[in-house]
């Protein structure tokens, strides 16, 4: 009997493990917005397979290792959990997104740790030809029309084919995405590229777009375009690099944060508010604020409100404002510094004249900086402010039919020991 009894006993000891195994085997975490970890049903999860060119509302889940050659479409509300160590890879079709959010369509992406080496990666290229310049193609992520992404974790790389975005839009996206993007964590990479017909941004939520960050780790590259471009940009916290780099023409590139390159013009800065985290922006236009133009004017700053955070800024415009221009620099625009460690460094090329740390920026016909339309510091006590600018020089004017902009740098700096 005592034998019977152990066994009834032992059995029920099994079932209780049984129960509890098959409990934790419907529970699928993730951390939110916040960083909390929460728990969603298996049932209500569907799992990814790696044929998949459409997601639909509802939860899925990333798991193990899955490489998509076609672009993925977002219709209604899609919420991704990426399984810790997974590997997912998705190249999108010719001239399209890797990842396609369009209209009022939303993609949210979640992680289950924080910790980079285990949790789960993402990768995502548009389609299109990138090596040669000449082809067109589409966004690593793209957001469209009022599209929102939300990022809250996970290890991801974007990048846009020729004149896509990495988180953005692309050439057959629109021309300028006007979508949301907010980051909440995570570690994200991002590059957007320059070709024949436009420029995207490595970040970019266009001009009627929103780009948040409050937390994570970024780092955004472009080339021609601005590291992290939108209508309103709002950094709240996270490590954040931003930068623009020349791409296939000269002395038009963007702002590391704001506003674009051109030919005939640049784009402002648009609407940018820092209120902590630690930002480092470098531009071939401003650091924070306006673009390059080759043969024009240089972009304004924009309206810049920084209220904390860890900075520096560094441009061949200003550090913060204006970018400069072949006919003269963009103005500083509307300035306010209430708070924050802010170091901002205005250089130049050596053929054109140099630019402010916090103000306007240099133009090589132009001489004279232009000022910021209002520049105010508040609160002077609450920010450790440090302002750097190279010394001032103008070139002699072009010789009939020479165009300062093919001199090479060694006649450059004979032009320049000439006048000393």
């Amino acid at each position: 009997m005592e034998t019977f009894k152990k066994i009834i006993f032992s059995c029920f000891l099994l079932s209780l493990t049984l129960g509890t195994f098959a409990q934790a085997a419907t529970n699928i975490p993730y951390l939110d917005e916040n960083g909390n970890l929460q728990i969603k049903e298996a049932a209500l999860v569907t799992v990814l397979t790696g044929d998949e060119t459409e997601l639909t509302d509802g939860w899925y889940l990333a798991s193990g290792t899955h490489s998509y050659s076609a672009t993925i479409s977002i219709n209604g509300s899609v919420y991704l959990i990426l399984e810790d160590g997974c590997d997912i890879f998705v190249e999108g079709s010719y001239e399209k997104a890797g990842i396609n959010v369009t209209g009022t369509n939303n993609l949210t992406i979640y992680a289950q740790t924080t910790d980079k080496s285990l949790m789960g990666n993402l990768m995502t290229v548009g389609g299109g030809s990138l090596l040669t310049n000449e082809g067109i193609g589409g966004a690593g992520i793209s957001c469209n029309s009022g599209g929102n992404i939300t990022i809250n974790g996970g290890n991801i790389r974007a990048r846009g084919y020729s004149e896509g975005a990495g988180i953005g839009g692309g050439w057959n996206e629109s021309s300028r995405p006007d979508g949301n993007i907010t980051i909440n964590g995570g570690y994200i990479e991002s590059w957007g590229y320059t070709g024949p017909s436009g420029n995207k941004s490595a970040i970019e939520g266009g001009s009627n777009g929103i780009v948040i960050i409050n937390e994570g780790n970024i780092r955004a590259v472009a080339y021609t375009a601005a590291g992290i471009s939108g209508g309103d940009i709002v950094i709240n916290g996270g490590t954040v690099s931003a930068q623009s780099v020349i791409g296939i023409e000269p002395e038009r590139g963007g702002a590391g944060i704001g506003g674009g390159g051109g030919i005939d013009n640049a784009e402002s800065g648009g609407n940018i508010t820092i209120t902590g985290g630690t930002v480092t922006a470098t531009g071939d236009g401003a650091g924070i604020g306006g673009g390059n133009a080759s043969n024009g004017k240089g972009g304004s700053g924009g309206n810049i409100v920084i209220t904390g955070g860890t900075i520096n800024a560094t441009g061949n415009g200003a550090g913060i404002g204006g970018g400069h221009g072949y006919t003269g620099g963009g103005s500083g625009g509307n300035i306010t510094i209430s708070g924050g460690n802010i170091t901002a460094s205005g250089v130049s090329y050596s053929n054109i004249a140099s630019s402010a740390g916090i103000g306007g920026g240099g133009g090589y016909l132009a001489g004279p900086l232009q000022p910021s339309r209002y520049y105010k510091i508040a609160h002077a006590e609450q920010a450790a402010i440090y302002l750097y600018m190279a010394k001032i020089q103008k070139l002699p004017q072009p010789a009939a039919g020479e165009d300062h902009r093919h001199r090479t740098s060694e006649q450059v700096e004979d032009l320049f020991s000439a006048k000393r």
